[in-house]
């Protein structure tokens, strides 16, 4: 605040709002949800310059699960089920000692979510085994 006020005494130009893109442009978004405005409300209190930058911050956070890299974990869990034909949970325990049994089982469930790999069975017989 103090820097703008500053460069308001110094006459000089201030910087726009926009160009502060990320916190501000998602503030004044959130405003505008919460106060139900409709489109063109809302175009008016964000400006062109506001909703191109709130387009791209939210395309560039956007990524989908299929997108995202794989860790070392689930790369090994792939070579294992390539290599073996299946893997289960007690498997890729052997293959990753140092995780929790839940991080592993997240680890399964995504692969199989993106279509690397198939899920078998139920509960304790869960298995998976690489996607057709």
């Amino acid at each position: 605040m103090r820097g703008f006020r500053e460069s308001l005494e110094c006459d000089m130009v201030p910087e726009r709002w926009t160009e502060l893109i990320g916190p501000m442009v998602l503030l004044l978004a959130d405003v505008c949800d919460a106060l139900r405005l409709d489109e063109r409300e809302r175009a008016s209190v964000l400006g062109v310059i506001g909703e191109e930058a709130l387009a791209g911050y939210v395309e560039s956070r956007s990524v989908s699960p299929a997108q995202r890299r794989l860790n070392e974990r689930q790369t090994k869990a792939l070579a294992h089920a390539r290599y073996r034909g299946s893997i289960n949970l007690g498997a890729y325990r052997q293959l990753c000692p140092d995780w929790s049994d839940e991080t592993l089982r997240r680890d399964l469930v995504d692969l199989a979510q993106r279509g690397l790999l198939a899920k078998n069975g139920a509960k304790r017989g869960t298995y998976y085994t690489r996607a057709a």
